[in-house]
């Protein structure tokens, strides 16, 4: 069990860092399953779960790019942080999503 959380840790500080390393990284689950070497169930919850944490976003062709608030002004009241994410989401250099 121990290997098994150590190699799903493994994975996703990997996925992080090569969004992180490559600000135009854009990949569908179909893609990640290719570039990382996993199933589309592990590349849709990693990816997913790095969406839920605020590190990418999902557009809305079904893409995980790396979110960039366009500020760090306080959410309105009512908004959920995804409908914020989904809101305050751009793309970097200003490619089109």
């Amino acid at each position: 069990m121990t290997s098994n959380c150590g190699r799903i840790q493994a994975l996703v500080m990997k996925i992080q860092n090569d969004f992180l390393d490559n600000p135009a990284l854009r990949l569908t689950v179909p893609r990640a399953q290719v570039r990382f070497g996993v199933d589309a169930l592990t590349g849709e919850a990693v990816l997913g779960a790095l969406a839920d944490a605020g590190v990418l976003v999902r557009t809305p062709d079904g893409a995980y790019v790396r979110f960039f608030p366009r500020s760090a002004r306080a959410s309105a009241p009512g908004r959920t942080s995804e409908s914020r994410r989904a809101r305050d989401w751009h793309s970097p250099a200003g490619h089109a999503a």
